[in-house]
Parts: C-alpha cells; structure tokens; sequence
C-alpha cells in the first residue's frame, strides 16, 4: 500500500509489549468487496528459524483470552517488516493488531511483541 493510502484510510499504530524494541503502523480498508490490511513495521531480525506473524481480534491487544485471527508472516521489504493481506470478508469488529515472534508455524500465537487498537 502506498504511504498516501496509509494517510488517508484507518490506522493503528502498534508498540513494544515487553522488551522488544520496535514500532509499526497498521492500515485496513474495505472497499469494492476487497478487505486490505498493510503492516509496516521497524523490527531487529528474529532469531534464527523464527518469523514475525501478524494477527488480528475483537478484543484489546494484551487481553491474552481473546482468540486471535491470523493474517500471516511479515516479509522483509522496504528497510523493515511488512505484512499485506487482502481478503473479500470484511472484518469491522476486530479493531485490535498484534505481531508476535513465532518459531512454529501453527494456529496458536507464540510471544506477543507490539499491539495495538483502530479507533
């Protein structure tokens, strides 16, 4: 997504939980039938054979009994991490991003590292 997509539409930004330095902004938009969620994010590089995941919920980010919708592992791109997802269901209610640091890929999250809520 473009940085003047990501001024325009809806925005989360996300921050450290626990002793994880970094930051990343969210945007999601649904139009034309077409869910699109872009994470952008200023990570270190995960130890070696872990990866980045990005999840979504209806609940707050460290609320750690609420089920957590994955949207898949961040990539390396543009200097940083970036997770692009696009889907045709719409998810309005979840207004909560996580990003956790994951060493088994599985439906079950691993060490939340940055959270945060749409408003």
């Amino acid at each position: 997504m473009n940085l003047y997509l990501m001024l325009i539409f809806p925005k989360a930004e996300l921050k450290p939980v626990g002793d994880v330095i970094g930051t990343a902004l969210a945007t999601r938009v649904f139009e034309n039938s077409k869910f699109t969620f872009s994470v952008l994010a200023d990570l270190p590089d995960p130890i070696n054979g872990e990866y980045y995941n990005v999840w979504i919920s209806q609940g707050a980010p460290d609320d750690q009994s609420v089920k957590l919708t994955s949207l898949g592992k961040m990539r390396v791109a543009k200097g940083g991490w970036m997770l692009e997802y696009q889907s045709n269901t719409n998810y309005p209610d979840y207004n909560s991003v996580v990003v956790t640091q994951e060493s088994v890929s599985d439906s079950k999250p691993e060490t939340r590292i940055l959270g945060g809520s749409f408003q």
